[in-house]
């Protein structure tokens, strides 16, 4: 099964080339990236994280978003 690695880009400006870089390099290396976009906050981070944890079949407890 292929590690997934959920990328998001936290803030108001367009500064993305870093974060596509990365995930870039990731995906060469195997990873399956997940990139949630530009203008995100923690709060529509957090509970992608848990939907992507729970497509991968895990069983770990996801913490809560505030």
């Amino acid at each position: 099964m292929t590690e997934r690695i959920l990328i998001g880009k936290v803030g108001l400006d367009g500064h993305d080339r870093g974060v596509k870089v990365v995930a870039r390099i990731l995906r060469d290396a195997g990873f399956e990236v997940i990139y949630t976009g530009l203008f995100q906050t923690p709060v529509t981070i957090g509970p992608r994280s848990g939907d992507a944890m729970r497509a991968a079949g895990s069983t770990a407890p996801v913490p809560p978003t505030k």
